[in-house]
């Protein structure tokens, strides 16, 4: 019995493997459109044909043109970079951010861990896209700024998280062991509980950037978060979104595009999550 119910959970992941490593294979097409660019395949995004103006799939565009005449593929490939640059920068940029609120909190509490828990509810408290749609707003937009707004902002969810980590090493043998060797706070902090807390962050970090992308991409759909021109998916959806009927292709596929890698990112977050969650239980 004991072996027929051990077998039953590895049969039943087998299908979620699948779909994990589908999902991977996707993020690596992504990636490495991204890196190579549609100049490699022979693209031209900027290239305007005005006589061509959304016309439909061809030989010479395969998703056929947008409303200036420019090929709709070699938009969606050059849009591949802003895809992953933005949310990898906030993936990480949130992530370390966190790491450290999360560590300064559940080490030390006290006092710290009081002022550091009510920022946390303060910035909470207002959703996170409404603030950064209002400041980037007045601001005047801008990529950069989105990216440090949605650090800024996102933080403290994934602090929260990271502090309850903290809290269960803290009590751990190993961390007072440290303490009567001489180690200091801070070699104790990042030496010994953050390595034990990185495989939370990894999980927060995928689940970041997919959150991240489908952000930024909001912005660019409103205008405010890229500049005019840019290959943006958000941007190249909110342009061609009233023209579906004439050319669907120019605004499906970056939509499709957008989708296929959130979802992905979120489904290895999602594995990544149920691996860590299994280590250590008894089998």
């Amino acid at each position: 019995m004991t072996s027929l119910t051990r077998r039953r959970p590895r049969k039943a992941l087998e299908g979620g493997d699948v779909i994990v490593a589908a999902a991977a294979a996707i993020v690596a097409v992504v990636g490495i459109a991204a890196l190579l660019g549609p100049e490699v395949f022979g693209l031209n995004p900027s290239h305007q044909n005005l006589l061509a103006i959304y016309s439909g799939p061809s030989r010479n565009a395969w998703l056929g043109t947008d409303g200036l005449g420019r090929d709709v593929l070699a938009r969606v490939i050059e849009g591949a970079r802003s895809a992953f640059i933005g949310p990898l920068i906030v993936a990480f940029g949130t992530a370390a951010f966190a790491a450290l609120l999360g560590l300064l909190a559940g080490y030390f509490g006290g006092s710290l861990d009081w002022w550091i828990g009510k920022w946390i509810e303060f910035m909470i408290a207002v959703p996170t896209l409404l603030k950064v749609i209002v400041i980037v707003g007045i601001a005047g937009g801008g990529p950069v700024l989105a990216w440090g707004l949605l650090i800024l902002f996102s933080a403290p969810y994934d602090a929260r998280v990271i502090r309850g980590a903290v809290l269960q090493q803290r009590a751990r043998p190993y961390v007072e062991a440290a303490r009567v060797t001489g180690l200091s706070d801070v070699r104790i902090m990042f030496g010994h509980i953050l390595p034990a807390v990185v495989p939370q962050l990894m999980v927060l970090t995928f689940m970041n950037f997919s959150w991240a992308l489908v952000k930024l991409s909001s912005l660019s759909f409103l205008g405010i978060g890229g500049s005019p021109g840019d290959a943006d998916w958000g941007r190249m959806l909110a342009e061609n979104r009233t023209y579906v009927g004439v050319n669907p292709w120019a605004a499906v596929a970056p939509g499709l595009a957008l989708a296929l890698i959130s979802a992905a990112m979120s489904l290895i977050g999602d594995r990544l999550n149920e691996r860590f969650n299994d280590t250590g239980r008894d089998e």
